[in-house]
């Protein structure tokens, strides 16, 4: 009789813990095709992007005295080109 017990009991929690739901994939970091740079984004599809790191640099948005937003491309060497410079072959690396 104690056996046939022990073995509901362990049937019990055994179906128990199969029903119960943790969801890991709410730990993991998504990944995506931006870089967060302060309250901005840059997309790294862009041709810009592409263009900056092949010069090995990172493209980042400087901001201007107007408030907006320009794309500034920082080379290893500590020059910063413009992105639409860097676009149009007038920054060299």
């Amino acid at each position: 009789m104690i056996t046939a017990f022990r073995v509901l009991l362990a049937a019990g929690v055994l179906v128990l813990a199969a029903c119960s739901s943790h969801d890991d994939s709410a730990d993991v970091p998504q990944k995506g095709n931006s870089v967060n740079v302060g309250q901005r984004t840059v997309n790294m599809d862009s041709p810009a992007y592409a263009a900056c790191s092949m010069a090995g640099g990172q493209l980042r948005l400087a901001p201007q005295l107007d408030g907006s937003r320009v794309g500034m491309c920082s080379m290893a060497n500590g020059r910063q080109c413009s992105e639409a410079s860097l676009m149009q072959g007038l920054c060299k690396a």
